[in-house]
């Protein structure tokens, strides 16, 4: 009797969740019925580097019985340092991605050193959607150029990248939702990237940046709000701010998103705000301000600064903003003499 065959596929996919990748890819080995249900699960979301990547590439290039390259929406690779990934797995991965029509993410982390191979290699299968003039575009094809194809991941949606800025030529004339840069990039760098992508489509933008003053955040933050008319969440990593001035160019309307919901200035640092003058008159000047910039942006409902956490709150009896880092009188739980010394990135003043 075939039990597979009585037991719903949810039952099936929720026990294999417990499972790790190698798992879940042997038990695609051990009979039909389980590779036919469990082939779309393992493969929509794959993660590779090194040996592995080399592999999973033979398997889509070379596979008679499944196009596997149809069945993956996500994909990831982690580069290594070495010669290895740049002279057999960069090549390798190149030929895989043009066999995934239906890729809608990816995630590319290489060293910085190997950027300009990699992106050598996406241009010379026709993966860089360059831009050219017309006579540029006629003589690449006089002299047998490189392709430049317009169909390469033509659902590609999300892209994460790790490593040199030059990468973000992977995402050149691409209508990007989702753009996440994780190397942390000079201010300049912004600019490379909204002059690359089409901001018109990017609806979330999460970077890493240096900066120096709070001024140049503010630059920056004016500069995204500018170009991308259709961003709903914005999250940037950086050093230290003062983030009274933040929200008061929220408030003056130096910085403005039409559709913003979400803005995160270093939402992961958890290292406590300095207050220079009493919490209270901190708690109200921030919160004045940004009881204006609601006016102004009128889909913003939260905005995190540091440890500080603003939600607006939105019902019949009440449209303000909460803030539980204050409410709780969270710094008091700093071991310190002095609540208000704290000697953190963050100031409010």
């Amino acid at each position: 009797m075939d039990y597979l065959s009585t037991i719903p596929l949810d039952i099936i996919f929720y026990i294999t969740s417990f499972l790790v990748e190698s798992s879940r890819v042997a038990l695609l080995q051990t009979c039909h019925k389980l590779h036919n249900i469990m082939v779309g699960f393992v493969y929509k979301r794959v993660a590779v580097s090194g040996v592995r990547a080399r592999q999973l590439s033979l398997t889509i290039m070379t596979s008679r019985r499944l196009r596997y390259g149809n069945l993956i929406q996500s994909f990831e690779l982690q580069g290594r340092k070495g010669y290895s990934d740049m002279y057999l797995t960069y090549p390798l991965v190149a030929d895989a991605l043009c066999k995934m029509p239906y890729l809608r993410s990816l995630d590319i982390s290489v060293p910085y050193l190997h950027a300009k191979y990699f992106l050598n290699v996406m241009r010379s299968k026709g993966m860089i959607r360059d831009t050219f003039s017309n006579a540029a575009f006629l003589d690449e094809i006089d002299l047998g150029g490189r392709p430049t194809s317009g169909y390469a991941f033509p659902k590609l949606s999300s892209i994460t990248l790790d490593g040199h800025l030059d990468l973000i030529a992977i995402a050149q004339n691409r209508q990007l939702a989702s753009l996440t840069i994780k190397s942390r990039i000079q201010v300049k760098g912004v600019g490379k990237i909204l002059d690359c992508i089409q901001c018109s489509s990017l609806k979330t933008l999460d970077i890493s940046i240096w900066i120096t003053t709070t001024l140049e955040l503010i630059f920056v933050l004016y500069l995204i709000g500018q170009a991308c008319d259709e961003l709903t969440e914005l999250s940037i990593t950086t050093d230290s701010f003062k983030s009274l001035d933040v929200s008061q160019a929220l408030a003056d309307g130096a910085t403005y998103f039409s559709r913003l919901r979400s803005l995160s200035i270093s939402p992961h640092d958890e290292r406590a705000p300095i207050f220079v003058k009493n919490a209270e008159e901190c708690f109200a000047r921030q919160l004045s301000h940004l009881d204006k910039a609601k006016h102004l942006i009128q889909n913003l409902k939260t905005v995190t600064l540091g440890p500080v956490i603003w939600n607006r709150v939105e019902n019949a009896y009440d449209n303000d903003w909460k803030c539980q880092f204050f409410e709780t009188k969270a710094w008091k739980t700093l071991a310190l003499e002095d609540p208000f010394d704290c000697s953190s990135i963050y100031s409010f003043e």
